[in-house]
């Protein structure tokens, strides 16, 4: 349940334009996501039981995650510093790290912009995996059936 509200409010965070004079929040510091994957990083390399359930691929997966956040966020010391597409595809990739971790792929946020049929200006949406998932067989259904007719 927090997920559905705190993801989408960490997202609408990451994309504001706060003022500079704004202490930086964890969410927003480079450096604690930078130790917080270093951690993973170390747990999941050294074996640590908490990881142990994933598989080689799942792993190796995680760590290619992990060194995409890396590239994202060098030379960065808050991700107000990265253009919006770059702040979407790091929180793609850390909600792909935490789905891995916490076995739920189906329930990992994506996010992605686009320009709604008559508007102008680009849009942030974000919706799970899972749901993602159900809207595209429930199109793939749809044009089954008008091909059929």
């Amino acid at each position: 349940m927090w997920k559905k509200i705190a993801l989408p409010l960490f997202l609408v965070l990451l994309a504001s334009g706060a003022s500079a004079a704004d202490r930086t929040p964890s969410h927003h510091d480079a450096s604690a996501i930078r130790a917080q994957q270093a951690e993973i990083r170390g747990e999941v390399l050294s074996g640590s039981p908490r990881y142990g359930r994933l598989d080689e691929a799942s792993r190796l997966e995680l760590l290619k995650l992990q060194d995409r956040v890396a590239g994202l966020l060098g030379g960065v010391d808050s991700t107000r510093d990265l253009s919006e597409r770059r702040q979407i595809e790091l929180f793609n990739a850390l909600e792909s790290i935490s789905a891995l971790v916490n076995n739920d792929p189906g329930g990992r946020l994506e996010c992605w912009r686009e320009r709604p049929v008559g508007k102008l200006q680009l849009e942030t949406r974000c919706a799970t995996a899972r749901g993602l998932h159900a809207q595209n067989q429930t199109y793939q259904r749809v044009w089954r059936r008008a091909g059929q007719r």
